[in-house]
């Protein structure tokens, strides 16, 4: 019996052994990716979990150019009356596109302006609804995927923010219509 267990201790050492990843060069495990996770600033710890996303009506700012705002939020939010209620970790994208849409599948540029295909990306770790002045950190380049996911949208974001800081991250999820 020992003996027995001897040998099985013995083989899973050698198997968790030689799967390292450091064998081939190759990893045969896939790390699952961090959904619904934004990561900002200069340490790799300094991340947010997000958990619900909200659009605005699209406004015309051109002819045949709409620009949406989408709000990517922590838990402390709510909709009461047809508008966003909280204060937290958000981010904000305001999206410019050619469809009177909340917002459509596909690459934009991040870049100030209401250019077609643009969009101005931010976040804010203090957002409060109730004061119009929020302080956030600008994107200043990069680029916003968004995808069609059933009846929800997947939206992911990867850029250097105005302190020269990497912010990337993703959102998975539906997009609920608010005022």
């Amino acid at each position: 019996m020992k003996k027995s267990i001897l040998m099985v201790l013995a083989a899973l050492s050698f198997g968790l052994h030689s799967c390292n990843t450091d064998d081939d060069g190759l990893s045969i495990i896939n790390e699952p990716p961090n959904l619904n996770q934004f990561f900002y600033g200069p340490a790799t710890g300094d991340n947010f979990t997000v958990r619900a996303a909200f659009n605005g009506t699209p406004q015309p700012v051109g002819e045949g150019v709409f620009a949406t705002a989408i709000f990517i939020t922590d838990d402390n939010f709510t909709v009461n009356m047809n508008s966003l209620q909280g204060v937290g970790r958000v981010v904000t994208l305001v999206a410019t596109t050619n469809q009177n849409l909340a917002i459509q599948p596909g690459r934009y540029t991040i870049a100030s302006g209401t250019g077609l295909g643009n969009v101005s990306v931010n976040y804010s770790l203090d957002y409060n609804t109730a004061i119009q002045l929020n302080n956030s950190t600008g994107i200043l380049t990069g680029t916003v995927r968004v995808s069609a996911l059933g009846t929800g949208f997947g939206i992911e974001i990867n850029g250097v923010d105005e302190n020269g800081f990497p912010f990337h991250g993703n959102y998975l999820g539906e997009l609920t219509s608010i005022n």
